[in-house]
Order: structure tokens, then C-alpha cells, then sequence
């Protein structure tokens, strides 16, 4: 800030989170039809962390997990083997691709990690008929796993 004073500061807290995830999430239906991760692009480390829930697991049939991330860590992921345990399991990696405008082009219930994402697939409406689920990357894999959602409510 170069010495400068901050024009406001904000406080966030429990109440101010709770409200962020009433309004990114739509959906009242468990069922899921895409898990859509990468807004801003997965980690290394996160995509480390989705492979180790993954491992040995299978995506349910009727869930499409979409994961996107840099060129970078999706060929480091590749090195590492991540990216093969992922796709085992019935995932896709895709690279430099902007998830939250991929997930305006589908229809079904979307659960996302991102709320930057959420708030693209519901037009930026609180009234939109679009089904989101939002919540953690954890929670998100739960959902692909199993096809329903079982996170935050």
C-alpha cells in the first residue's frame, strides 16, 4: 500500500459466511450431475489431495467430474501420477479452460468449490432456476462419488 492508509476494512465472520454459501447454493435436490472444479485452476497440491480421495474409488456413473487446472500442474500431476488415479476413477483434467463459464453451457445440478464459479452458473441471481451446490473440494468429491450431496446445507 506504499505507506497508505486502506480506504475501509472489512470484518467477516461466521454470519457473513454463512450468508455467502445460503446464496451461492440454489439447489434443495441431493442429486448430482456435474462436479465442476477449477475456478481459480487447481493446485498441485489440490489435485494431490483429489486423488487421494479418489484413489480406488469410482466417479457415480451419473456425475460428470470436471477438474481444471494450468497446463503446469496438470502435466506435473500427469509426472506424479495423480492425473491417471483421477481418470481411473471416472474423472476429467482439463487445462486452461475457464470453469465457471463451461458450467453456464450445461444443465443438471452443478456442485462447484468455487463461489466465483456459483455465481456464473446462476446468472448472478439469487432467483435462478439453475441447481448449485457449493461447498468444499472434500464435499465435492463426496458428491461424485456418491451422486448425491451430503455437504453443508
Amino acid at each position: 500500500m506504499g505507506g497508505k492508509k486502506p480506504l475501509a476494512e472489512f470484518e467477516l465472520g461466521k454470519r457473513e459466511i454463512d450468508e455467502a454459501y445460503e446464496i451461492a447454493t440454489t439447489a434443495t435436490d441431493p442429486n448430482i450431475d456435474y462436479v465442476l472444479l477449477g475456478c481459480p485452476h487447481i493446485t498441485l497440491a489440490e489435485l494431490r489431495g483429489i486423488a487421494e480421495i479418489l484413489d480406488g474409488k469410482k466417479v457415480s456413473p451419473n456425475v460428470k467430474l470436471i477438474i481444471c487446472t494450468t497446463r503446469l500442474f496438470r502435466q506435473t500431476a500427469e509426472d506424479m501420477g495423480y492425473a491417471d488415479v483421477i481418470r481411473k476413477a471416472g474423472g476429467i483434467i482439463t487445462q486452461d479452460m475457464c470453469i465457471a463459464f463451461s458450467g453456464t453451457q450445461v444443465s443438471g445440478t452443478i456442485a462447484t468449490d468455487s463461489i466465483k464459479a456459483a455465481f456464473f452458473y446462476s446468472g448472478f441471481s439469487s432467483k435462478t432456476t439453475r441447481r448449485i451446490w457449493f461447498g468444499t473440494i472434500q464435499d465435492c468429491i463426496q458428491a461424485a462419488i456418491t451422486g448425491k450431496w451430503q455437504g453443508r446445507r
